[in-house]
């Protein structure tokens, strides 16, 4: 798995899982893992993907 399979993993998350518990946990977790590991990851905008702000 790269890690435009972690970011679509990550977005399909965030479309399905809002509401669960930890969820914002998880988003977070993802988030920081990404951002260690992606350049020009942008986690504010993730973010605001998932959330829908």
């Amino acid at each position: 798995m790269d890690v435009l399979d972690c970011i679509r993993i990550a977005k399909i998350l965030c479309s399905y899982g809002s509401g669960m518990d930890g969820f914002s946990g998880l988003v977070e977790d993802f988030g920081k893992m990404l951002q260690d590991n992606v350049d020009h990851f942008d986690i504010n905008s993730f973010r605001n993907d998932c959330y829908g702000d």
